[in-house]
């Protein structure tokens, strides 16, 4: 199928194979949405990146957010409502095929309908094509082309001629192939030839046309598909399921794989070896598939019979459980070797390799199986902070514990460092603790540092010590603490997250107060009031291109460094912040953080994060840097003409 969850295999505790959740996500938009009608008979992304649709209830225009709708009540230049076709022309005019209100041309906001006194042969245009040399083809109740204001019959086959053009398709080569409900013609030098089903074709009924990258011809019918190549007609292998379908759509996606639409059977992607299968039981909101479509994006636009329309996209994140779908997730350290540590609060801990995940719980000889904080160091060892049995190490497979008996300040442990001189630095909810040679030193907030929770550790390319509180941050440079609060212009206590930038600038996300930028002793905030995504910031991460990855309550998001520094230095009134979530490929929107490190970057540049229901990831290289308007659906509900 081409949407199902993927199913983990392998044993249970020991080792489990995972998948990413979900291969193609989908939505759906109706007239409930703002659609004017439920039959989507054609689609095409215009070159300004917008999605027109023709339906039974006028031509629409969607840019991902809002359906603008042209019918003959509020456009009488369109003289019918019901579209057949759409076609961009080089010269960027948009051509409209209706069922009875012959062919329109919308250039520059501007409707022209061509029809019987202008020579199309009936009232219906069914098809449109260009050839190399610019001349637009009209499949009408027979062939036409455009020449200016005027439409000029063209000829064909006596078993073709006046017999309703179903499809048309120029190749490579520059032949013009027309289907028809008696055969298919192929127009070429010397005559035009006519295949039928004593040629080979499954029907004379030809529905659609497609060629493919390998230069081979996709022939619909109305009972199963044909391919031309090197000459001549030959069967679709592997395609038996579809052999007596009747074929309404046919488009190839960027990787080559065909997709087809039919009338009763769903919808069918065959990638050169095996047919997949996606029905209404697997999402769709129809199993009759009218028209079919990719976007710049690469996503699959489908237009169905009664069911509207449905996008299919392959989820910029992908999701993973450890143990159930619900299963919430904190911290997260690299193993060192393409693999993952991941700590679950009162659920114990993971290894992620290879795909699969393998469990250590408090019947393994876990200490305590409640992990907020994770780091591991070059040799291996890997230190666990716990809630209430201080911390742990995990080193050649064996546990040891380090608890308040030891000299820690406290049990809870929520955040872990090692700095350059080989220290390790343990956070908890009561101060942090340095232990380095065997020797702890306690620091509270009467020796300066911050009051509340210690949350997060890092160390700056001059090797002072930061420390991020409930009650601010601070700065170690080894001999005292400076202290940066609200009263210094932080926008809030709370801080859960510090990030240093290839500048040296702090950035530091609190929890209610948004991003702020600490830069030459000065604090400059950036709110949702500024554009940000949401006021929670736990854990900050920076990819190859200057993005700043952030999570929150409610969801995932990134900025440009470069806008965030406009926008603190007062270059810029706003910023720009997009956010991901269970549209993307999430199971939930909301992250977790509190603990460190709420987030990773893998050494090939991956991110991930912690949710409430398990782990995601996202290459933030396969983000699209500037979606085209039919790629947004974040408020997909709003209609309108």
């Amino acid at each position: 199928m081409l949407l199902a969850a993927a199913v983990s295999m392998g044993q249970s505790r020991a080792g489990r194979q995972v998948a990413p959740l979900f291969p193609y996500l989908i939505a759906a938009w109706t007239s409930e949405q703002g659609l004017p009608q439920n039959t989507v008979t054609t689609l095409l992304q215009t070159r300004d990146g917008y999605l027109w649709l023709g339906t039974w209830g006028g031509l629409v225009r969607f840019d991902g957010v809002r359906f603008t709708i042209f019918d003959p009540a509020n456009t009488p230049a369109l003289v019918s409502g019901r579209i057949r076709a759409l076609y961009e022309s080089r010269d960027g005019v948009l051509w409209i095929g209706t069922e009875s209100g012959g062919l329109t041309r919308f250039d520059r906001g501007e409707f022209r309908t061509f029809g019987r006194a202008e020579g199309l042969p009936t009232d219906t245009a069914s098809a449109i094509a260009q050839d190399r040399a610019g001349t637009l083809w009209i499949g009408s109740g027979g062939l036409a082309r455009v020449e200016g204001s005027r439409l000029v019959p063209e000829p064909l086959p006596t078993d073709a001629q006046n017999r309703e053009i179903m499809t048309l398709l120029v190749d490579r080569d520059d032949t013009l192939w027309v289907g028809t409900r008696s055969g298919l013609v192929r127009r070429q030098q010397g005559g035009d030839a006519v295949l039928t089903v004593a040629d080979g074709l499954p029907s004379n009924v030809v529905t659609r046309l497609l060629q493919d990258r390998d230069g081979k011809i996709w022939i619909g019918t109305e009972r199963g598909l044909a391919w031309w190549q090197d000459g001549a007609l030959g069967a679709v292998p592997t395609l038996n399921r579809f052999s007596q379908s009747h074929i309404w759509a046919l488009a190839e996606d960027r990787r080559g794989q065909v997709w087809i639409g039919t009338m009763r059977d769903g919808l069918g992607r065959w990638d050169g070896r095996e047919l997949a299968v996606l029905s209404s039981a697997d999402g769709l909101s129809d199993k009759a598939i009218r028209s079919l479509s990719f976007d710049r994006e690469g996503n699959a636009w489908v237009g169905t019979d009664i069911g509207g329309l449905n996008r299919l996209r392959a989820p910029r994140f992908q999701a993973y459980t450890p143990v159930l779908p619900a299963q919430a997730v904190v911290p997260i350290v690299g193993d060192g070797n393409q693999g993952l540590w991941i700590g679950a609060p009162c659920a114990g801990l993971f290894h992620l390799q290879a795909g699969t995940f393998r469990s250590h719980t408090e019947t393994d000889g876990l200490p305590h199986g409640c992990i907020l904080a994770l780091h591991r160091d070059p040799d291996g060892t890997l230190w666990i902070g716990t809630s209430g049995a201080g911390l742990v190490r995990f080193k050649d497979g064996r546990f040891s514990t380090i608890t308040v008996d030891d000299g820690l300040s406290n049990s809870v442990v929520l955040s872990l460092f090692r700095d350059r001189e080989g220290a390790l630095w343990i956070g908890t909810l009561e101060g942090v603790t340095r232990w380095h040679e065997g020797r702890i030193t306690i620091y509270r907030s009467q020796d300066g540092l911050t009051p509340g929770r210690v949350t997060f550790i890092m160390q700056d390319r001059g090797g002072a010590l930061w420390f991020a509180t409930y009650g601010g941050v601070s700065r170690f440079d080894g001999r005292a603490f400076t202290r940066y609060t609200t009263a210094d212009g932080l926008s809030h206590a709370f801080v859960r997250a510090l990030h240093e930038d290839a500048e040296g600038t702090l950035w530091i996300g609190t929890y209610g107060g948004g991003l702020n930028r600490l830069r030459d002793g000065r604090i400059a905030r950036i709110t949702t009031a500024d554009g940000l995504f949401d006021n929670v910031v736990s854990r900050i991460l920076e990819d190859d291109r200057g993005k700043l990855w952030m999570t929150g309550n409610r969801g995932i998001f990134r900025a440009t460094r470069r806008e965030l520094n406009d926008f603190a230095d007062g270059k810029i009134r706003r910023i720009t912040s997009i956010g991901y979530g269970a549209e993307d490929g999430m199971v939930t929107s909301e992250t977790n953080g509190g603990g460190q490190p709420a987030g990773w970057r893998t050494p090939d540049g991956r991110l991930w994060f912690p949710t409430i229901k398990g782990l995601v990831s996202v290459d933030p290289a396969a983000t699209n840097p500037v979606a085209p308007p039919s790629s947004s659906n974040r408020s997909s509900r709003t209609g309108g003409r």
